[in-house]
């Protein structure tokens, strides 16, 4: 018996997620903002403006603590996040996000809304929309900023 797998739509979800975020990539190296991984996009949007703790990183990206300390370091030597002290707490550290990382988030948001008109262009106005209404039901309560931890666990039992 022979599988397909080229019509199935999680896999069809996953790889226009990938085309579109490598698309993003490109255009941000592009536009002179530099280097990142998509795992950076999901640990920026999950940083409140005022900064948060590597525990609270962890738990919103779904990750341990030790993955989010690697992740905001990877973060840190891209010139995307600064640690500090917390004020509440001289152990722990709270990671904010740089001007540059603001920056990228922005010219990120510019971005999807060109392509979300591109989808609304090509579908027609009643298709973007009902793929867009379809999606929100289909993806559940999850938070987005979630799915890195997701990516790395055993399924559910």
């Amino acid at each position: 018996m022979t599988h397909r797998f080229d019509d199935e739509i999680p896999l069809l979800l996953i790889g226009s997620f990938r085309a579109v975020v490598d698309e993003l990539h490109d255009h941000l190296r592009d536009a002179g903002l530099g280097e990142s991984r998509a795992l950076h996009g999901f640990a920026l949007k999950a940083i409140d403006d005022d900064g948060v703790s590597i525990s609270e990183l962890a738990r919103r990206l779904g990750v341990t603590k030790q993955a989010a300390a690697r992740t905001a370091q990877s973060m840190e030597s891209a010139g995307l996040v600064e640690r500090r002290a917390d004020p509440s707490d001289s152990r722990a550290t709270v990671i904010t996000r740089t001007a540059h990382a603001d920056a990228v988030l922005d010219e990120g948001e510019r971005f999807y809304r060109r392509k979300e008109e591109q989808w609304r262009a090509q579908l027609g106005d009643e298709r973007y929309e009902a793929l867009r209404d379809g999606l929100r039901e289909l993806a559940g309560s999850e938070p987005v900023t979630s799915i890195p931890g997701w990516l790395g666990r055993a399924t559910r039992a």
